[in-house]
């Protein structure tokens, strides 16, 4: 075997490598959507905090204000 067969079947198709390149694309758009996800899904957490919170008072308030 020369040097001539070994960088042949060492070296990528033009195929393989786009596929592999699409490939990492793919996966960067999933990384950057499940990122997006968990930061929105850590807003919506604080957002339902803060209501449990606000009828909480407002309950509270409701309740001293009759006594």
């Amino acid at each position: 075997m020369d040097n001539n067969d070994f960088d042949r079947k060492t070296r990528l198709t033009r195929e393989e490598y786009q596929n592999n390149v699409d490939q990492q694309a793919i996966d960067q758009k999933k990384q950057i959507a499940a990122e997006k996800s968990q930061r929105l899904a850590k807003f919506w957490d604080k957002v339902i905090i803060v209501l449990i919170v606000l009828i909480t008072l407002v309950f509270l308030i409701l309740f001293f204000v009759n006594f």
